[in-house]
């Protein structure tokens, strides 16, 4: 079907260049479902298709020239809604030119290093080392830069208008996470614990269609929600906004989708937080975070020439203050991981990622899709991130 065409107004449109999350269609929640009486039926619902004029799309037209550097192998498909419409952050009254910067680039890119070998890029706050390194989807930006977009500036502010990630609830565990695992007595009492405890906190109160829903299928255990960063030292850092449930014994934390087992244990020596003086921690507890996407020509010889090599990344940023960013790193403005590449324009036989550390001057459009509060994030070893 999507190699058809469409009209509109009487012009044949394509429908199959476009993919991306935009195609999913939007999830019901569980009370959205318990609302629906029997015999209701189920409401048509879908994702949205992006199309495109289909003369646009002939040999030689200018879009045609785009989509070669833009999407040169299969894969590139399902980044091109990401890397050309990504969506502006949920934060009002925000401009295009409020979540985007335009211009030129100095940044570094670096391949993945093993979790036992020294990273060159090292951060040092006032309290100590900082154990956060750039690893696949995770990198830096220097504030002087970040802070060039205005919504990364309210972001930052203490009383703004942005909320760190998952502030004021809890992510609850679903039944999902839990179907992997063979079935275990103490897990089955320890569950049934924590269930009669929550029952009883609400000994007189009607339970909703969603609460009965999640005591009866996993015990209404839940917990705060985060976004994930690698940590460089084998630790599980937590701010002091995530840090309310932290008992001083171990923590499992889960990572979404459970589409495998996807609970990881962390024995109570591992978990860090501004508490106890981690200077990891308190760090998390300062900084803003960005979801980027980045649209990137690289110069040679610094210099912009036609048919230059374009590629695209997306990942989070971390931002950094400029007092502590690292003096090796001085004149770049951002360190990426070179895993954060997904499409080079001259990936036409495969990926070739860069495979020793290298400096770029560049010329590309950064935007922020999503602007995380100091708070939102925890920093996690990536071993445990990648775990099958």
């Amino acid at each position: 079907m999507l190699a058809r065409t469409v009209s509109v107004d009487g012009v044949p449109h394509r429908m199959d260049l476009f993919g991306g999350s935009k195609l999913k269609p939007p999830r019901l929640t569980i009370s959205q479902m318990a609302a629906r009486t029997p015999d209701e039926p189920a409401k048509a619902s879908g994702g949205k298709l992006l199309a495109i004029p289909y003369a646009d799309t002939a040999p030689g037209t200018a879009f045609e020239q785009l989509s070669r550097a833009w999407a040169p192998f299969k894969e590139a498909y399902y980044y091109t809604q990401r890397r050309g419409f990504a969506a502006p952050p949920a934060i009002k009254g925000l401009s295009p030119h409020d979540y985007a910067l335009e211009g030129a680039f100095k940044l570094a890119l670096l391949p993945d290093r093993p979790g036992n070998e020294e990273h060159p890029f090292k951060l040092t706050g006032p309290d100590g080392p900082i154990a956060l390194r750039p690893h696949d989807g995770c990198g830096f930006i220097k504030a002087s830069l970040a802070k060039l977009m205005p919504a990364v500036r309210r972001a930052s502010e203490q009383e703004g208008p942005v909320a760190a990630f998952g502030e004021g609830r809890k992510s609850s565990l679903p039944v999902s996470a839990l179907h992997h695992y063979p079935p275990s007595a103490q897990v089955a009492d320890e569950a049934r614990a924590k269930a009669e405890a929550w029952l009883e906190s609400r000994e007189g109160h009607e339970l909703t269609p969603e609460e009965l829903f999640r005591i009866v299928t996993a015990a209404n255990i839940n917990g705060p929600g985060a976004v994930a960063v690698p940590s460089a030292d084998g630790c599980l850092h937590v701010p002091t906004l995530k840090s309310a449930t932290l008992s001083g014994g171990g923590v499992l934390i889960g990572r979404s989708p459970y589409d495998k087992p996807n609970l990881r244990p962390f024995a109570a020596q591992q978990v860090k937080s501004a508490a106890v003086g981690d200077p990891t921690a308190a760090f998390l507890d300062q900084c803003v975070t960005i979801q980027y996407s980045f649209n990137v020509a690289q110069k040679s010889n610094k210099e912009l020439a036609a048919g230059a090599p374009t590629f695209f990344a997306k990942g989070l940023l971390i931002v950094v203050p400029d007092e502590i960013w690292p003096t090796e790193f001085a004149e770049r403005g951002l360190v990426m991981s070179a895993e954060d590449v997904k499409c080079h324009s001259s990936w036409t036989k495969g990926k070739d990622r860069v495979q020793a550390d290298a400096q770029l001057d560049c010329v590309g459009i950064l935007q922020a899709p999503e602007v995380f509060a100091a708070g939102s994030v925890v920093a996690v070893p990536p071993g445990e991130q990648k775990k099958a």
